[in-house]
């Protein structure tokens, strides 16, 4: 890539980055005063509302939670380049022992063989295990007879780790493996409460750190389709220096 097109990716890049910055946080208050004044004028006027009326008010204050979710999942993705922490070995093992206590009261069975110190920023680290069983968690068919369980593990691939998290929930059909990880992508809004922001924010995390994230494909030859398995790689650096 010559110095010219170099240069206008980075400014590209950046440019991006201010503007999700923006949109997340400068949208911050005026969504807080749709919330605070939706609030005063129901109370108010709440005596003489009919059900229609009430109705009307119930769709605003969701819009309104929906917006406030977006907002603050875009404020959570424009950190992730633009945050400068320092780099430390992290022990995953106590990472996502500390996310599965979380868990607990969900009826899930959690898996999980021993998995490997990485160098990287430990919130970052957090956030991108967090989102993945948060979804591994959440897209089970409700009222089902199956107990959810939940497989973390990791692989050495050389110059990388390769985790796994699988689950034997709902799974995603193939042709849906590039579209769940793009931002505000949930292929099932009206099962299933979220915004689809969990899975954009933990590409874009394993992306910033040389990684890569995708979905293992269906074995067709077995008829597999329920459950997903995630996968994420992450480089092996002996040295923070090297970040």
């Amino acid at each position: 890539m010559s110095k010219s097109c170099e240069t206008q990716l980075k400014a590209l890049q950046q440019d991006y980055e201010d503007f999700t910055y923006i949109i997340s946080h400068d949208f911050k208050a005026p969504i807080r005063h749709i919330k605070e004044f939706t609030r005063l004028l129901t109370d108010s006027l709440k005596p003489h509302m009919g059900d229609d009326e009430t109705l009307y008010t119930q769709f605003i204050i969701k819009a309104v939670g929906k917006m406030e979710d977006m907002q603050t999942a875009l404020l959570e993705l424009s950190r992730v380049a633009a945050k400068k922490a320092p780099i430390t070995l992290i022990n995953t093992q106590d990472i996502v022992s500390n996310i599965i206590q979380s868990f607990t009261a969900n009826n899930i069975i959690f898996e999980t063989t021993q998995l490997p110190d990485i160098h990287g920023d430990t919130t970052q680290i957090e956030q991108l295990f967090t989102h993945l069983l948060d979804n591994a968690a959440k897209f089970h068919p409700p009222q089902s007879s199956i107990t959810p369980k939940i497989s973390i593990s990791a692989h050495d691939d050389g110059q990388m780790w390769r985790f796994e998290i699988s689950d034997n929930g709902i799974g995603i059909d193939d042709e849906y493996h590039d579209k769940v990880f793009r931002m505000f992508q949930n292929l099932h809004p009206d099962q299933y409460a979220g915004i689809g922001a969990g899975l954009t924010i933990a590409k874009k995390i394993a992306e910033h750190n040389n990684g890569n994230i995708y979905i293992k494909p269906n074995d067709t030859a077995h008829q597999t389709k329920s459950g997903t398995t995630i996968c994420f790689t992450w480089p092996k650096r002996l040295h923070p220096s090297e970040h």
